[in-house]
């Protein structure tokens, strides 16, 4: 799913307009062009909180956000507003939450006005050296980690709303 958005002919634009926590911080990854709510837009790795890891998150976030926020934000589970994520380079911009929609089809208006031929060579171009590289790493990781009793810990923890107890096995 994430590759194809990042293989997509089109551009992929996403308006956020609230929570992207997890898998909906690291789909955000993987769009062309990222818009994003002032009032209600929030992004998240959550995913260390139930002894887990953004897999796709940790392979993509360098190259857009850099190895020292890709590290904080999968470590601690922080929750950054949009001026914040816009600041580290996640989002290109944060408009009001009732004209969201309108700007996000402004860009595509604006990008569907060029010829498309140069659109998806610009794309493909800048996209060149994406595909593979640590996906397959991650997805061991991944795997792995869903084993541990930390995650079943942190899982159980969640849904008792608790603190988890991590043992680090």
């Amino acid at each position: 799913a994430f590759h194809s958005l990042e293989r997509c002919a089109l551009p992929v634009i996403a308006a956020v307009n609230g929570v992207a926590y997890g898998g909906g911080t690291e789909i955000v990854l993987f769009c062309d062009f990222v818009l994003a709510s002032a009032e209600h837009a929030r992004f998240a790795f959550r995913e260390i909180r139930v002894g887990l890891q953004p897999g796709y998150g940790l392979v993509r976030g360098p190259e857009i956000i850099g190895r020292q926020w890709t590290k904080y934000l999968a470590l601690t589970g922080d929750i950054v507003d949009a001026r914040k994520a816009k600041e580290i380079g996640f989002v290109q911009e944060v408009v009001h939450h009732d004209v969201l929609l309108d700007e996000a089809l402004a860009i595509a208006g604006r990008i569907a006005a060029n010829p498309p031929t140069a659109v998806r060579v610009g794309k493909r171009f800048v996209n060149r050296d994406t595909p593979g590289g640590g996906l397959r790493e991650t997805m061991e990781a991944t795997a792995i980690l869903f084993t541990t009793e930390d995650h079943k810990e942190g899982v159980r923890a969640f849904l008792e709303k608790r603190d988890p107890e991590f043992t680090g096995r």
